[in-house]
């Protein structure tokens, strides 16, 4: 569950899309607390009723015809998605507003180029405006009705975020590991270890919402990589190539944010066929060592503002402190996997933050996705400075 922000929403929905998309949307969207009030067109009643836009979002509902300037000015955002071309003009024609802005989805055919939808929006949208298209992924089957493309309701919530989260890392290029590394032994065999990358993709999310162009280089992944236009993802397997693609890109960070469980050895040679039991009744593995990457870049004459993390088991305070100060962390994120609820494959995290000045920061038992709120914050606080 994702950490609840508070915002009013006023959403107009027109058309068939409704069906597939402003659904899936309200249900994001009160999982993150907002709360949103539907103002559907005549075309969209035709699908769903009052009655049950007023039980989907939870709030009250009236007939977009019945929209007044005091529900227009009551909204902290106003989202309309799905539009047709008509709403579209409608909307901006009519809007003086320019306190809060539109957010603009519009439903197009599959074969209409978003390039050219810019174009023909472009004189009726003001600066404050802005304009959702569809990514070559956004497309809904309506049956009999055809296909449509429309930015997905998760691109739009994550839009309508970005107008109520303060933009606190605005245009900062963050660089993040994320996720376990896996150790090739054979075509079949490998070492790896237990993280999900849930805490790395809660970290770029937080990051990414706070306006940070975030690059996130990640190993396998237990969940997708989240949808939003500030992630640039680049996969990788093992910690060799995780080593050599941050090193890339380290030299155009200003935060560098090292959250990946990297495994600390690997086989010492790849076997290039799966290795045959053959009777035997043991193996023995030579491993070496891999490169460590938090201690190269906080070896670096100018390094960006580094995040560390390290998984304890025990002398919790004693080990993180240890880290910090030897590899010259900003910041360094521990916490101590053998408790319940705590660490691996869990979507909840105890993370205490230490920091160079001696001070420290307990957080609470949270979901990962508030743990991440909350060390993005110290991170943007640490950072101006």
């Amino acid at each position: 569950m994702a950490g609840k922000i508070s915002g009013r929403v006023l959403l107009v929905v027109d058309g068939a899309a409704v069906l597939v998309h402003t659904l899936e949307f309200l249900r994001q969207a009160r999982q993150h607390g907002l709360k949103v009030r539907v103002f559907p067109t005549a075309s969209a009643l035709l699908f769903q009723s009052i009655t049950a836009w007023a039980a989907y979002s939870g709030q009250p509902c009236r007939d977009f015809e019945s929209l007044t300037e005091e529900d227009l000015q009551a909204a902290d955002v106003r989202l309309a998605a799905p539009a047709s071309g008509r709403l579209l003009q409608l909307l901006l024609q009519n809007d003086q507003t320019a306190s809060c802005p539109w957010l603009l989805a519009p439903a197009l055919l599959p074969e209409d180029k978003p390039e050219e939808m810019q174009q023909l929006f472009a004189p009726l949208l003001q600066e404050h405006h802005k304009l959702l298209l569809p990514s070559s992924d956004d497309v809904s089957d309506l049956g009999a009705m055809g296909k449509l493309s429309l930015a997905s309701p998760g691109r739009c919530l994550e839009a309508i975020l970005a107008e109520l989260i303060p933009q606190e890392l605005a245009g900062v290029r963050v660089l993040l590991t994320v996720g376990p590394t896996i150790e090739d032994i054979d075509p079949v065999r490998f070492i790896s270890n237990r993280s999900t990358g849930r805490m790395g993709q809660a970290l770029a999310l937080a990051a990414a919402r706070r306006g940070a162009l975030v690059t996130m280089i990640h190993g396998p992944l237990a969940d997708p990589v989240a949808d939003h236009p500030n992630i640039r993802p680049l996969a990788v397997r093992s910690a060799q190539e995780m080593y050599d693609a941050t090193l890339a890109e380290i030299g155009h960070t200003q935060v560098a944010i090292l959250c990946a469980a990297v495994a600390d050895f690997t086989p010492n040679t790849y076997a290039e066929e799966k290795i045959k039991k053959q009777g035997a009744e043991g193996m023995r593995l030579l491993l070496r060592r891999t490169p460590d990457i938090l201690a190269t870049i906080g070896q670096q004459e100018k390094r960006p503002f580094l995040v560390g993390f390290a998984a304890e088991s025990n002398d919790l305070e004693l080990n993180a402190r240890h880290k910090l100060q030897s590899k010259h962390c900003d910041i360094l994120c521990a916490n101590d996997i053998r408790e319940p609820g705590c660490g691996f494959a869990v979507r909840t995290n105890r993370i205490t933050m230490f920091f160079p000045d001696g001070e420290k920061e307990e957080l609470p038992m949270l979901s990962k996705d508030e743990a991440a709120e909350r060390i993005c914050a110290q991170i943007a606080r640490r950072w101006e400075k």
